[in-house]
């Protein structure tokens, strides 16, 4: 999610210079995830917390190529309400599944979590800032990004089975 919610308001403003649009980019996607977290408070007895965060992450995924793919402000809405959506649900639950998998460590497993995060924050405008040196578009490093939530979300799909036998 980094370099779109990082990046859409330049998307935006690229997008449609001198447009008032690229300035309600941000306001979207803050309400976006404001009504994420609450959907994802509703939903917490519909399903496990690693296949609820699969599907943040595949949304998210989506989101990002949306923003990518999609021309004119379908894609950046798209982009934001997605994104924006899935923010503050994947860190929530992130920390739910830490604790799920080491209910003994959580303390670890939220300092882990953080690390990753931070690497994230790193890697993120890097792989930009790499894109824009390369290809001088964002583009690449927006697909990177999507496959990325995708291939998170799949890694995190079936994790419970694969604990449950472990503890057997």
């Amino acid at each position: 999610y980094i370099l779109p919610a990082t990046f859409l308001s330049q998307m935006a403003a690229v997008r449609f210079p001198g447009s008032l649009f690229a300035q309600f980019v941000w306001p979207i996607f803050g309400a976006a995830s404001v009504v994420g977290i609450a959907l994802s408070i509703a939903l917490r007895h519909t399903s496990s917390a690693n296949r609820r965060l699969a599907i943040v992450l595949w949304l998210q995924g989506i989101g990002v190529l949306a923003a990518w793919l999609l021309p004119g402000i379908g894609g950046l809405l798209t982009g934001g309400l997605l994104v924006g959506g899935g923010f503050l649900c994947a860190v929530q639950l992130s920390l739910l599944y830490g604790r799920e998998l080491a209910p003994d460590h959580t303390r670890y497993m939220a300092g882990l979590l953080t690390t990753g995060y931070a690497i994230g924050q790193l890697v993120g405008p890097v792989t930009s800032a790499l894109s824009t040196w390369l290809t001088h578009r964002l583009e690449p490093a927006l697909g990177l990004a999507g496959i990325a939530l995708f291939v998170g979300g799949a890694l995190v799909w079936n994790r419970q089975a694969e604990r449950q036998q472990q503890l057997q």
